[in-house]
């Protein structure tokens, strides 16, 4: 069936010219979706790498709140907005449990140095298994909390053992990025951002 376009001279000449000769059709496609990575940019990939402290939280199927700490945070797909994030198993269950009753993730991430802070979000959380390369991602923010913490005055053995409680076996939680959020403590902490600024500089 074809798309009808206005021709009555009245009608035509109140529209604005941007919309003049255009159908229903041509319109819808303007709002169509984007098939590439709207979140994550090269600045929030940059900012993710660079965290070594990763807090996550979730509720339960009665609204209760669980929190636990991450490991790490890898890419799952780019193009789709879809990130991993690494737990310990042992240590992480309740949280676990609360992805499979909700979905819903919430991960925290901060610079110890700077407080600058990022919050993700996501609704479709599911547990899948981590990859050989995400253990190479862990060990790469461990390095950095290290350097970090040891700037701030805390013992190198204390941060090395604090790491290592984080027990095998690991679990995956992956989710499609829904919104982020500027956490640096300060008059926008909370505030929605677009993938290209990140989070604030205190």
């Amino acid at each position: 069936m074809t798309e009808q376009r206005h021709s009555d001279p009245a009608i035509t000449n109140r529209l604005p010219d941007s919309l003049k000769g255009r159908t229903v059709g041509d319109m819808m496609s303007d709002h169509t979706p984007s098939p590439h990575s709207h979140f994550l940019t090269d600045t929030i990939l940059s900012f993710i790498n660079s965290c070594g402290s990763i807090r996550l939280a979730s509720r339960t199927a009665l609204f209760r709140p669980v929190a636990a700490r991450g490991l790490a945070v890898c890419v799952a797909d780019r193009t789709a907005d879809r990130l991993r994030v690494c737990v310990s198993t042992p240590g992480c269950r309740p949280l676990l449990d609360a992805i499979r009753d909700s979905g819903t993730l919430a991960v925290a991430l901060s610079q110890p140095l700077t407080h600058r802070s990022l919050q993700i979000k996501g609704r479709d959380a599911t547990l899948t298994a981590c990859l050989p390369e995400d253990r190479d991602q862990i060990e790469h923010l461990r390095r950095i909390m290290v350097l970090e913490l040891r700037e701030l005055g805390y013992d190198q053995t204390l941060v090395e053992s604090f790491w290592k409680a984080a027990e095998d076996p690991l679990t995956g939680i992956t989710f499609t990025v829904t919104g982020l959020f500027d956490q640096t403590p300060g008059p926008g902490a909370g505030a929605a951002i677009d993938g290209h600024t990140g989070p604030a500089t205190p």
